[in-house]
């Protein structure tokens, strides 16, 4: 007799529906005997938003790392709205897209904030209708209306519009408001002096934050205290996981890996469903074979915390098809052009940054990073000096893309030559 059993990843209660009851009566019928005795359920590993408050048993390595995330089981949600930071305090979202919208759901989803403490300002009548017919939060078309009486201040506007923006608010603010941006590029400098405001979180979230699984990293201003760190941190934590800095800079290098980080996956997504269909999948097949591919090598990643080139080389045979497929990405420069790209972003991220504060006139007078004492020529400047910053942020020179295409390539394929295969070339973990 044929049986299909499916089994859940959680159980509760010791009823007949425990997991006493229910292994036992695996297999079974009530004419036949067990066809199989199954070994015990291996212990779950606690990660991701949606992972307990603790867990005994934990299965990592040693030193696996572990994040903070926001809390959002139902169960939990009474006690953490009234144990919030944000408890009577007010929220104002200044701009009202997709990621502010994201952030009125997650609070509101974890019971953080109710909707009569939120307020946001859109100039569109649509959209204020829309968010406050849909969350229940009232919807204004002034900024500063918005702003003027909110203890925590969402900045979520284009970074084309955050001058005109930044004019509105300056100079209505008052001490104790904590202002938290979203905005890339817009550096603590800009913000502060646009706004005339010391008191000011600069942000990058990525784009899963709009279900909730996202990655925000995350630098407070000297001035901000401790209250208002929580309640920046709960606030983020609305997008998912946060990541709290302690320099300004490594903010800018998190936009170019998590902030476009899922512009190269689902570049790479779309890729490998062209191959698959090229092969001749369907095309709804395709995307549901890589959709769950990714997925599952990154949940295995997690729960493993291995080195990447540990996990690469568990699947590749000598001179077996991975090993053939790696040899093809190997001689593409993937490696490189991964960095290039990654390295260009970045470059783009301090571009963004010169032209706000030469818009402010912030930067006249003021030197190249490169010690030539030539004055600074907005964003072109600072991207002609980029890799002489990278001694600064870094602590060694961080070579312009071009520059580094020839060495790079050039280690790696001495590396497939002594190794004798692509298979064995794997950098060594930090």
């Amino acid at each position: 007799m044929r049986r299909t059993l499916f089994l859940q990843d959680k159980f509760s209660g010791q009823g007949e529906d425990s997991p006493q009851s229910s292994l036992s009566s695996l297999g079974k019928d009530e004419n036949t005997q067990p066809v199989a005795i199954l070994p015990p359920r291996p212990a779950l590993v606690c990660l991701g938003p949606s992972a307990p408050l603790s867990c005994s048993c934990d299965p990592r390595p040693e030193g696996a790392i572990t994040r903070e995330t926001g809390l959002r089981g139902p169960s939990t949600a009474p006690i953490l709205a009234d144990m919030s930071p944000l408890s009577n305090r007010t929220v104002a979202t200044i701009g009202s897209g997709v990621m502010a919208e994201a952030i009125i759901a997650g609070l509101l989803r974890g019971k953080l904030v109710g909707p009569q403490q939120i307020v946001g300002s859109e100039p569109r009548a649509d959209r204020r209708e829309e968010l406050a017919s849909q969350y229940g939060v009232r919807m204004v078309a002034s900024n500063l209306d918005a702003a003027v009486d909110a203890d925590v201040i969402l900045l979520s506007v284009k970074p084309q519009t955050l001058t005109k923006v930044g004019h509105e608010l300056g100079g209505h603010l008052r001490p104790n408001q904590l202002v938290v941006s979203i905005v890339a590029g817009a550096n603590c400098k800009v913000l502060t002096n646009l706004l005339e405001h010391r008191e000011v979180v600069r942000s990058m979230p990525n784009t899963p934050a709009q279900i909730g699984r996202g990655i925000t990293v995350w630098y407070a201003t000297p001035e901000v205290s401790e209250l208002q760190c929580d309640q920046a941190r709960v606030l983020l934590r609305a997008l998912g996981t946060d990541l709290q800095v302690e320099d300004e800079r490594f903010v800018e290098m998190a936009t170019a890996v998590s902030g476009t980080g899922p512009a190269y996956v689902f570049l790479v997504m779309e890729a490998l469903i062209d191959a698959a269909v090229h092969l001749g999948f369907p095309r709804h097949v395709a995307h549901d074979l890589v959709i769950e591919t990714l997925e599952g090598s990154t949940a295995f990643a997690k729960a493993t915390a291995q080195h990447p080139a540990v996990l690469r080389n568990m699947v590749t045979s000598p001179g077996g098809t991975s090993a053939a497929a790696i040899h093809e990405l190997e001689s593409g420069r993937l490696r490189t052009v991964l960095s290039e790209a990654v390295w260009a972003s970045y470059r783009r991220t301090l571009e963004l940054g010169a032209d706000l504060e030469k818009g402010l006139g912030l930067n006249e007078g003021a030197s190249d990073e490169s010690g030539t004492g030539r004055a600074s020529n907005g964003a072109r400047s600072t991207a002609r000096s980029a890799a002489a910053v990278s001694v600064v942020k870094y602590g060694f020179p961080v070579p312009a893309p071009k520059m580094t295409t020839r060495p790079f390539s050039s280690c790696l394929t001495a590396r497939r030559l002594m190794n004798g295969s692509a298979t064995t070339s794997m950098r060594m973990a930090d």
